[in-house]
């Protein structure tokens, strides 16, 4: 996995004997892995440790560079410098032993890239294969898979692959590159980026799934996907500066509903890609949000007296002619590169099995 700073590692998790099999450039000079006995620091080198299940034994084997280890027992053995090819075996309560390093012991740098390979490919096979699975839903509103070709799609157009055909037109926005190589997205940076939408109907229940990348949180709102006015039943779903994330729902008359979840996104999110789930369930009364198919807040419905309405609206902005000027600007910054509406409310493993067939 990434450490930020210019620091990789890659680690295997073997059967029951954790290992790390880490490559450090020199930019990341000092970077540091703890057990229980000790802190293994390095000096620009390529070393592994091997640690029991409970971290109480371990073993450092430096095949490229140095390494620093230090005793965080407070016994007498305080620093030990170990050079290309040499080890250290770590009991606990006991003497350090010397060891020569073993790289045939762990995986390598290369073999750990090629598995994450066969992976991904395997998951973006796994994730083609759901089409027709998400396409035969008996409530499926609208199905944006923002996969383009180029012989036959216009490149102004998102095409929904659900039962509606209720392309989008795409304004400002410029593809890219989505959640994996060759995988589609579409780009939101200028103020006037923005996806247009149509979707009829009112709804007594709906879920709302999104894939996103959030690049700065430098305006007040990020919106998702805002309907252009905001009458009865018309719905608002926002990213907030503070990582809130907020659907506003319009009641009939002057009051609205707003269903705000704690701070759930920060800086550390910005550049990764997210998966976003809400779920308005008229049925049991209460609104879900989910990130990364993780519950993060249930509210009880303020009313249940109005059906939802999506109609005109926008995906990565809110801009209609009305819109006061005294308005926040609201347009989304980031990548977008699937979203999902349907007419029911789904339920916590159904927004996993979204999440899961889906993830880079």
């Amino acid at each position: 996995f990434l450490i930020r700073g210019k620091r990789t590692i890659h680690f295997q998790l073997s059967a029951g004997h954790p290992q790390l099999h880490a490559r450090v450039p020199d930019q990341a000079r000092g970077f540091t892995i703890k057990t229980a006995q000790a802190e293994v620091v390095d000096l620009g080198t390529e070393f592994a440790i091997e640690c029991d299940p409970l971290g109480l034994k371990a073993e450092v084997h430096v095949f490229d560079g140095q390494v620093e280890v230090y005793n965080r027992s407070g016994a007498s053995q305080q620093r030990r410098l170990l050079n290309s090819g040499a080890g250290l075996k770590l009991p606990p309560q006991a003497t350090w032993e010397d060891i020569s390093s073993d790289e045939d012991r762990f995986a390598d740098v290369a073999d750990v890239a090629k598995r994450a390979a066969e992976r991904k490919l395997n998951r973006e096979l796994s994730w083609k294969k759901r089409h027709q699975d998400v396409l035969n839903l008996s409530s499926l509103i609208a199905y944006y898979d923002f996969e383009t070709d180029s012989s036959i799609d216009h490149p102004c157009v998102l095409q929904d692959k659900g039962p509606g055909q209720y392309h989008g037109a795409i304004v400002g926005c410029s593809w890219t590159e989505g959640r994996w190589k060759g995988k589609s997205a579409l780009e939101f940076k200028q103020s006037g980026d923005r996806v247009r939408l149509n979707l009829p109907g009112s709804f007594e229940s709906l879920t709302m799934l999104v894939w996103l990348r959030i690049d700065g949180f430098d305006r007040e709102f990020n919106s998702i996907l805002l309907t252009d006015r905001f009458d009865a039943g018309h719905a608002h779903w926002q990213i907030c500066a503070n990582g809130k994330i907020d659907l506003g729902i319009k009641h009939s008359g002057a009051s609205r509903e707003l269903y705000v979840t704690p701070p759930a996104l920060g800086q550390c999110d910005v550049g990764r890609w997210i998966h976003l789930a809400v779920a308005y369930d008229h049925k049991n009364g209460e609104v879900r949000q989910y990130l990364d198919s993780s519950l993060i807040e249930t509210k009880p419905l303020l009313s249940q007296q109005h059906r939802l309405q999506l109609g005109p609206c926008e995906l990565g902005n809110w801009s209609p002619a009305d819109v006061p000027r005294s308005s926040p600007i609201r347009n989304f910054n980031g990548r977008i590169d699937e979203l999902t509406i349907l007419q029911d409310a789904l339920d916590d493993d159904a927004i996993e099995a979204f999440f899961e067939l889906g993830h880079p």
